[in-house]
This record gives structure tokens, C-alpha cells and sequence, in this order.
């Protein structure tokens, strides 16, 4: 017995014969004319056909996925449900509990919406079934059904308020400090370079003497931070700014935990190279007989104006609680020495220099750098989030993974651009 696609499948072709017939000149207008109504009563047959077997196999479709949905059991869909009173017909049942409760307030009973699928909808559903796929439908109340009309007081109705902001994170970002570029590999080859230059006068007639500079090639590999969280989908569906509330709060913490590893990673285990304070060739100066923190502060600036870099520092990272006690040091007259306004614009200074605060530096350290021209970052993913149900049960306790993630890589070309100060207080 053919199939409805197939007799569509006829249909179409000849209704293609037809037109072919009605547009051959060849043929007499009488000719063309008996032969276009012949086609025409024979689609008319076949319509009829195509219509049975549409109706035969909606009904074969959905026989078959009741079997597969209800196997051993009743269908409940086809069973009148009252409350408290399970798949039993009985209106005058035993109720206890909520059900109870609500019998006694004259709610009516109620069962399930119905499972009224079209042609489509069922062979997309047997589809799913057979070839074990995901598959979402939509349930409408069948017409005729009993519906549950019963109202509810809105004054019973929580009103579910979430603060404006995610519960507060590290707000400063140590990357926004720092040039970046975009990678599309998994690791960078740079290139670092020491020297001494020999240029002197030359006497006429005399060798000029040399110059030496060493350059070293250096691989980094990026890194991946990353965490995962999990909600349950009624969450998501009854409040839909959860999931960028959610959102937001994912990514401020992946922007803290970057913060750590740019400044503190070790370049061990799943971090794949050294944070600022503990990369290789960096200056170090530790606070000893000086009076003051800034004192120290103002020697480590002349270490990297002096030394091999000649650089220029362009900002101050310290731990809000150390950049507070420098901001309270007084002079043995008791006037500020730092900040003698703190309402002005440029309170948040020290020696000209902005001062970058992060709960990620330790406390009593600050690292004084020229960061634009001593660093560079290379991205080779940026922040993404992403959700899915398609891990391990997730899809069976209806629940939604939620990840965010980057890659990236930190390089030093001029590591003698950075100072590390110890032993503030």
C-alpha cells in the first residue's frame, strides 16, 4: 500500500504531465483539452488516496508512540485524574492533604492536558523516539477536556525581587591595564633581549667596537580558566533575569580568578606560565631603613628609570588595605604625606602614579611597572559563556550548566619594566 508521500509524490507528477499535455501545440485544442481532464479526474483519485493514508497513519503514529511513552501501564492521559484520588474514576474518592483541602473548597477535578498531536507533530515525535533524539512539544488542553478554572487570590502570589547588581566581586580588572592582542594558536613564540652597547669615539682609521645583544625565544602556551555552575530549569523558566543575573556573576568571577593568575600564577600544574610578581628578571626592592612608604615606593621608581630598561612606570598594583595605610602616613607634624586631599580628583595617586587596587596583590606588597610597554597579553579566547542540559543527568533533574571560560596567555618581553615592593606597612 503506498504511502501518503508517495501518492503525493504521484500527484505531483501528473499534475507535471498535465501541464506538459495542456502546453503542447502539437496536439489539438479538443485532444489537449480530454486528456488535461483525464489527469485531472485522476488526481482527484489520488487526493482521495493520499488523504486515507494521512488519516491511517496519524492514527498508526500516535498507536505507537503510546506503546513506546506507556509501555506496561495505562496511558494517564486517558485516565480522569480528581484530587487525591490517583487514576481512579471516582469522584468521591478518599482525599486527604492538599488535595483534601482543595475538595473541600469546591475546586473541581482535573487531569492532565491532552496529548493532541498533528501528522506532524506525531511523526516528529515517532522520529525522536526511534532514533533517540532530543525532541521538545509543546502539550495543548484537547478540546473537550476538563480544565482546571479554579483562581487564585494575587494577593497569595510571592513577589520574587532579585537585587539590581550580583552579590559584589573584585571589581578591577588588572587586563584592562595591560595591552592585548588577539592569537589564533595555542601558544606564542616571543622574543626577549638583553644588551650592552659599546659606542665610543673612534679614532680615524680604527676598529669600531662592538655591541652585544642577546635575544631569547621564548614558547608560552595558553592558559584556561575556567568554572561551572548549575540551576535548575524552573528557576530559569519562572524567572527570566535569573539567568543573566547568573551570568554576570560567572564572569566576575572568572575576571577574579584572572586577576590572581596574571599577578600571582606560579606556572605550574594547569597554569602554563608565571604571573607578574614571580616572573623571572623582574626588580625586586624591599622597604629597610626608610622612614616612610612612599620612600620605598619613590626608590623603585628610580630603579626602573635607572636600570636596564629605562622605563617610565605608568601605574602602582596594591591591596586596597596597603594602598589605606599609606594614605594615613603622617609627618611628625601630622599632616598627610601623601594625600593631603582625599576629596580632590587625583586622590587616588601616589608620585604622579595611578594606583591600581585589587584584593588579588598581597597585602604589604605593590608592584610599580611600565606596564603598556613591559607586558602583553595575547587572547586566545575571550570571556564566552555558555549553557547546555547535555551533561552526565543534567537532562534528566531538568537542569542547565552554566560555563564561562577564557584562554590566554601573559608574556614579559621587558621584565626589567617591572619592580617588585616588599615590606610596606
Amino acid at each position: 500500500m503506498a504511502t501518503s508521500i508517495q501518492l503525493q509524490h504521484k500527484i505531483k507528477q501528473v499534475a507535471e504531465k498535465a501541464l506538459a499535455c495542456a502546453e503542447n501545440t502539437d496536439l489539438s485544442a479538443d485532444t489537449r483539452l480530454k486528456a488535461v481532464r483525464a489527469f485531472e479526474t485522476e488526481i482527484a483519485t489520488l487526493q482521495r488516496a493520499a488523504d486515507a493514508a494521512a488519516a491511517d497513519e496519524k492514527s498508526a503514529y500516535r498507536s505507537q508512540v503510546a506503546q513506546l511513552r506507556f509501555a506496561g501501564g495505562t496511558n494517564p492521559l486517558q485516565t480522569t485524574w480528581y484530587p487525591g484520588g490517583g487514576g481512579s474514576s471516582n469522584p468521591t474518592a478518599e482525599l486527604s492533604g492538599l488535595a483534601g483541602g482543595l475538595a473541600a473548597k469546591g475546586f473541581p477535578p482535573v487531569r492532565p492536558p491532552q496529548l493532541d498531536l498533528d501528522l506532524d507533530a506525531a511523526r516528529e515525535v515517532y522520529d525522536a523516539v526511534s532514533r533517540r533524539k532530543s525532541l521538545r512539544v509543546e502539550i495543548a488542553t484537547k478540546a473537550g477536556g476538563i480544565d482546571d478554572t479554579t483562581s487564585i487570590a494575587p494577593s497569595t502570589i510571592p513577589d520574587f525581587r532579585l537585587p539590581p547588581v550580583p552579590f559584589r566581586r573584585e571589581p578591577t580588572r588588572i587586563l584592562d591595564r595591560l595591552p592585548t592582542a588577539a592569537t589564533s594558536a595555542g601558544q606564542v613564540e616571543w622574543f626577549s633581549a638583553v644588551g650592552t652597547s659599546a659606542a665610543a669615539p673612534v679614532a680615524e682609521g680604527q676598529l669600531k667596537p662592538v655591541s652585544a645583544m642577546t635575544v631569547t625565544a621564548n614558547l608560552s602556551k595558553a592558559t584556561k580558566i575556567a568554572h561551572m555552575s548549575v540551576v535548575n530549569e524552573e528557576v530559569l523558566q519562572d524567572f527570566p533575569a535569573f539567568a543573566g543575573f547568573l551570568g554576570q556573576d560567572m564572569k566576575n568571577g572568572l575576571i577574579a580568578a584572572e586577576n590572581n593568575e596574571i599577578l600571582n600564577s606560579l606556572g605550574t600544574g594547569a597554569s602554563n606560565w608565571p604571573g607578574l610578581l614571580n616572573t623571572t628578571g623582574i626588580l625586586v626592592r624591599a622597604k629597610a631603613a626608610e622612614t616612610y612608604n612612599h620612600e620605598v615606593l619613590d626608590e623603585a621608581v628610580g630603579d626602573l628609570r635607572s636600570g636596564a630598561s629605562f622605563a617610565d612606570p605608568d601605574a602602582v598594583v596594591m591591596h586596597p588595605l596597603t594602598w589605606r595605610l599609606i594614605r594615613r602616613e603622617k609627618d611628625l607634624q601630622g599632616r598627610p604625606i601623601v594625600d593631603p586631599a582625599p576629596a580632590e580628583a587625583g586622590a587616588n595617586t601616589i608620585l604622579g602614579l595611578p594606583v591600581v587596587e585589587t584584593t588579588q596583590m598581597p597585602v604589604g606588597t605593590a608592584l610599580v611597572g611600565a606596564f603598556s610597554e613591559s607586558v602583553m597579553v595575547y587572547l586566545r579566547m575571550g570571556i564566552i559563556i555558555e549553557t547546555s542540559n547535555q551533561h552526565l543527568d543534567l537532562f534528566q533533574r531538568n537542569q542547565v550548566a552554566m560555563i564561562a571560560e577564557e584562554r590566554l596567555i601573559l608574556t614579559v618581553p621587558r621584565p626589567a619594566g617591572l619592580c617588585k615592593v616588599t615590606g610596606l606597612v
